[in-house]
């Protein structure tokens, strides 16, 4: 356990580090500070997957993994921008299905309305600039709303310190996901990949530590 905090710092400096990295333009140390990232909060996972080993754990490593296989197709000299799209919904699927593991489907009224306001007000704001991609987009952004809403069903269920971490964390994916598609749709913005990225690590540390 003792191993974990270090991880959890090494994946915060080599996030700040992809972070500053990707602000500056200097792509070919982002190619390896951001792989570097996930596999320290993929240990994380792992380590606290290992003691129990229990189905939320197996599906959320599978998240991750997805998600580090996402990363590195976005990441190829010629990006496969399906391949990683693919990569991202089946981790947000895996993300739910973990979410929904052990605890029933009884969705708090309160989050599931905001969250589905969310959803409206996102994709009226997308719609206007997404031409040909705005059934898949509506697809992503009712898969990712659909994780956010079941990570609150567990924590309004088990009200502990291990679905708070992974209700943040999904919350963390709404913000990073919204700013990445207003900064590729809308109006691409200088502060809007730092936006993207800082919030993308901090929700895949957050569901990670969630084990």
């Amino acid at each position: 356990m003792t191993l974990i905090p270090v991880l959890l710092i090494a994946a915060l400096i080599s996030g700040a580090l992809t972070v500053l990295a990707d602000y500056r333009g200097r792509y070919g140390l982002v190619y390896i500070f951001k792989p570097l990232t996930m596999a320290a909060i993929i240990d994380v996972a792992v380590i606290g997957y290992i003691p129990g080993r229990s189905s939320y754990g197996r599906l959320i490593l599978a998240g991750l993994l997805l998600s580090l296989a996402g990363d590195i197709f976005l990441m190829l000299k010629k990006k496969r921008g399906i391949e990683g799209l693919v990569c991202f919904l089946a981790a947000n699927l895996f993300y739910g299905a973990g979410f929904l593991s052990g605890v029933a489907l009884r969705p708090p009224v309160g989050p599931l309305l905001l969250l589905t306001a969310f959803a409206v007000a996102a994709f009226g704001v997308l719609s206007p600039h997404l031409g040909k991609m705005r059934i898949p987009v509506a697809v992503y952004i009712l898969i990712i709303t659909g994780m956010a809403a079941l990570a609150a069903n567990r924590y309004f269920q088990l009200e502990d310190s291990k679905s708070l971490l992974s209700l943040a964390g999904a919350a963390f994916f709404l913000a990073s996901d919204t700013s990445l598609a207003v900064n590729r749709f809308v109006r691409k913005r200088r502060f809007g990949q730092f936006l993207t990225l800082g919030t993308y690590f901090a929700a895949q540390i957050l569901i990670a530590a969630s084990i």
